[in-house]
């Protein structure tokens, strides 16, 4: 939903649109199965695609995965890890054929980063042992997202608007980065050094910097949305 729409929901707070997207996501892929790849399986279909060669190991791999995931059988969601590894790459033409693989493959799903998957599962095991536990989402619903999170959760904070429109783009920022591919985040970040010392939120904040650091001197919604 766009800005508009979502001010007609004040009753809607930016952790329940959250919550529910995140559950919506884990009902669309029930069926599905998830295969994990690290980086060098990654790095081996990516060199199967570049030099289309089916009949290597890496081409034969891609093409069963490819098929499998046609078929709504798998899924082969990333995390954190394989993200930090592939910014790692020094190649950028080379870096963002990965980024576009990955999306194919996984659906654009990630795992949730791994401090949000640790609290869901803790509160998840503990709201199973109150009475209302028969109402609990399963597990398997509630720790997936969409490549631009695979970081984190973050959303525009401390704006020049009100309270029930900051909410309102809130909302509709996190739909907009919702739909965002891996490809395009990875063509975003450039060849910039990025502090792969220091914390993942550094990174994090670094991806949604460009979006939110002059939501003051905006002058219509369309305009932040445009730019």
């Amino acid at each position: 939903m766009n800005i508009e729409e979502h001010s007609r929901h004040p009753d809607i707070s930016i952790d329940r649109h959250i919550k529910s997207c995140i559950f919506g996501l884990g009902r669309a892929l029930v069926g599905g199965h998830a295969v994990y790849l690290d980086v060098r399986y990654w790095l081996l279909l990516r060199n199967a695609l570049l030099a289309s060669d089916g009949a290597s190991p890496g081409g034969q791999l891609l093409a069963l995965l490819r098929n499998a995931v046609k078929s709504g059988k798998v899924f082969c969601p990333i995390s954190e890890a394989v993200f930090l590894e592939l910014l790692k790459q020094s190649d950028p033409s080379s870096r963002l054929r990965t980024a576009g693989l990955i999306d194919e493959l996984s659906l654009g799903v990630s795992l949730l980063s791994q401090r949000e998957r640790v609290a869901t599962e803790l509160a998840h095991f503990f709201y199973s042992t109150t009475r209302n536990a028969e109402d609990l989402h399963p597990l398997r619903y509630l720790v997936w997202t969409k490549l631009p999170y695979v970081l984190g959760l973050l959303h525009p904070t401390e704006t020049a608007f009100d309270g029930a429109t900051e909410l309102a783009v809130q909302k509709a920022f996190f739909d907009k980065m919702w739909t965002i591919d891996l490809a395009k985040m990875v063509d975003m970040l450039g060849t910039t050094p990025l502090p792969f010392e220091s914390r993942l939120g550094d990174i994090a904040d670094k991806l949604n910097a460009g979006n939110i650091e002059h939501a003051a001197e905006l002058k219509s919604f369309q305009q932040g949305f445009d730019q």
